[in-house]
């Protein structure tokens, strides 16, 4: 494994931190601050005095593609979905839950830092700068919350995570198991995601729930031999329920969750790039996000696969806001 990741790296161009600070549209030196801001929060795109709780990050990439792109134009969508305007402070006065009945976000800082530079299919720097946008959140204290841009970008963001002390165990919601066997498609296709993370030393492994379809199922195999790769299918998860989903997922100090849009229905949330029948809903994905977040240490979380392009009347837009929302809330709520 260790020579495995050893090779990927070598692939990269070399960019330390130094090299980073001349770039811009880093969080810290963004170009045109923020347009729009996720739910009209309050932009802070210099990174440098960031203060604040929850730190929202885009990363408007898609060229990790091997299906239909779009997933680039993904966190401008969502923030444009917002239609009330900016929040007058960073601090929110929360909002009523009428599904569980309870107040979100109430005196929680949340702010957006903009998007990460992207410069066109180049791979290297722009992983790079991912990383150290991360990097440069979470040294300010922020809960990093990222809105992609395709899968591919989940092994920077992750990568992102390298001063943390203990392990990772990363759960991914997908109808994909993005563990590509190699030497098939790119190594960091969006296809190959949660192969690239797991070789991380510190991530401990990835537990999969929602995959579903036809395909292969040598990845699965290969994963499960390693000792880093396991799957709840769809269909297995709701027939066992939430809590006995959740109680299978090893235990770890810490957890990222990442969550494809292909993990819901597409008849209800289609504006994804790889389309599979079947799939959970909406208040499915939102009771166990509920559930994942107790009693554990989630450090930060993305929703990728949001294409645009393919959305109807923006109601995947719709989905992805107020599940976005709705796990911050769950996150903080567990901490208090």
């Amino acid at each position: 494994m260790t020579m495995m990741f050893g090779a990927l790296l070598a692939t990269l161009p070399a960019h330390g931190a130094d090299d980073l600070q001349d770039y811009p549209g880093l969080p810290g030196k963004m170009t045109g601050g923020c347009p729009s801001t996720f739910m009209g929060v309050t932009c802070a795109d210099d990174v440098a005095k960031l203060d604040a709780r929850v730190a929202i990050l885009g990363v408007p990439w898609d060229s990790g593609t091997s299906a239909r792109p779009g997933a680039r134009l993904g966190p401008k969508a969502i923030r444009n979905h917002w239609p009330w305007g900016q929040q007058g402070s960073p601090t929110l006065d929360g909002y009523f839950d009428f599904d569980t009945g309870e107040r979100i976000l109430d005196g929680l800082t949340v702010v957006d830092v903009g998007d990460v530079l992207i410069l066109p299919s180049d791979f290297g720097p722009n992983f790079d700068r991912i990383t150290e946008s991360i990097r440069r959140v979470r040294r300010r204290g922020a809960f990093p919350v990222v809105l992609g841009g395709d899968h591919s970008i989940t092994f920077p963001v992750v990568r992102g995570f390298d001063e943390i002390k203990g392990k990772i165990h990363i759960v991914q919601f997908d109808a994909h198991l993005d563990f590509g066997v190699e030497p098939r498609e790119s190594r960091l296709s969006h296809a190959k995601s949660m192969r690239r993370s797991s070789e991380l030393p510190f991530v401990s492994g990835v537990t999969n729930i929602g995959v579903r379809g036809l395909n292969d199922d040598e990845d699965l195999i290969e994963g499960r031999k390693r000792g880093v790769l396991d799957a709840v299918p769809a269909r297995r998860a709701l027939e066992l329920g939430w809590k006995k989903v959740m109680a299978s997922i090893p235990k770890a100090e810490h957890y990222y969750v990442t969550i494809d849009v292909d993990v819901l229905d597409p008849s209800l949330a289609p504006a994804t790039g790889t389309p599979v029948p079947g799939g959970l809903s909406y208040y499915q994905l939102k009771d166990a996000l509920r559930e994942l977040a107790r009693g554990r240490d989630i450090v930060g979380f993305d929703v990728v696969e949001y294409s645009p392009a393919y959305d109807h009347g923006e109601v995947t837009a719709a989905v992805v806001e107020q599940l976005v929302a709705s796990f911050i809330g769950e996150v903080f709520k567990s901490r208090r």
